[in-house]
């Protein structure tokens, strides 16, 4: 059934010359046949954020996304696909564990395993790009909801903010970090006190990851349930700050 179906892949607008393949007899004795075919994916990678793309230690050669689908017999019970990203494109996808293609199926067919894998590459990249819009969005409403309070925030990928803001003549900083995949991932929220320090010489500090949250909600609604959770949040911070920090 191979031929048809690389046939077929072939004159598909989306492959055209973009796939190799590579078939022969693994043992002349037994007749075993094996066939690999390593196709281009037709997966648009240009509007990636430049600052994921920039990393001084990677090549960057070709933006680029390779398939391998390796049949080792002529039945197709025993299929191997892989994956192959160019560096700087598994750096932006969050590194290679980011990225788990689905088994080929049993008696499944090339030409529908192709397309559900380029899918899912583009949808890997639709969430990181708008991740970083909707980052930019976040922070941008942090900066008109806290003003003055905000000390410092990433510029470039959106991906962190700091708060320095009181509450009853109490000190004390947010970090918010928000991750690669926002708004699907929930962001990190670590208090620290500017007054108390851990027996290691830090400031005490407390980590939020489960909070009101919905990844549905604009930048401006997430900066205002922000500002009320915290005001839920500190007295028992503040508590604990003195409970368990040095001042």
């Amino acid at each position: 059934d191979a031929l048809p179906i690389c046939t077929a892949l072939q004159e598909g607008p989306e492959f055209g010359d973009n796939m190799e393949i590579y078939a022969g007899r693994k043992n002349n004795w037994t007749g075993e046949f094996s066939a690999r075919f390593l196709l281009k994916l037709p997966v648009d990678f240009s509007n990636i954020p430049t600052y994921l793309l920039k990393d001084p230690t990677i090549d960057p050669g070709e933006d680029v996304a390779l398939l391998s689908v390796s049949f080792e017999d002529a039945e197709a019970t025993q299929v191997f696909p892989k994956l192959y990203l160019s560096p700087r494109i598994e750096h932006a996808l969050g590194g290679n564990s980011a990225l788990h293609i689905p088994p080929f199926p049993s008696g499944g067919c090339l030409i529908d395993y192709v397309p559900q894998v380029c899918q899912l590459l583009t949808n890997k990249v639709q969430y990181i790009i708008q991740g970083y819009h909707r980052r930019r969005e976040y922070i941008a409403a942090f900066l008109s909801h806290f003003g003055t309070g905000v000390v410092e925030y990433d510029a470039e990928g959106f991906t962190k903010l700091t708060l320095l803001l009181m509450w009853k003549d109490f000190c004390f900083l947010v970090h918010i970090d928000l991750p690669l995949y926002f708004p699907r991932d929930q962001p990190t929220l670590t208090f620290q006190s500017v007054y108390h320090f851990t027996s290691s010489g830090q400031l005490y500090q407390q980590i939020q990851k489960s909070y009101p949250y919905s990844p549905r909600w604009d930048g401006n609604e997430m900066a205002k349930r922000a500002k009320a959770y915290f005001k839920t949040y500190v007295p028992q911070f503040q508590e604990a700050a003195f409970a368990n920090g040095k001042l």
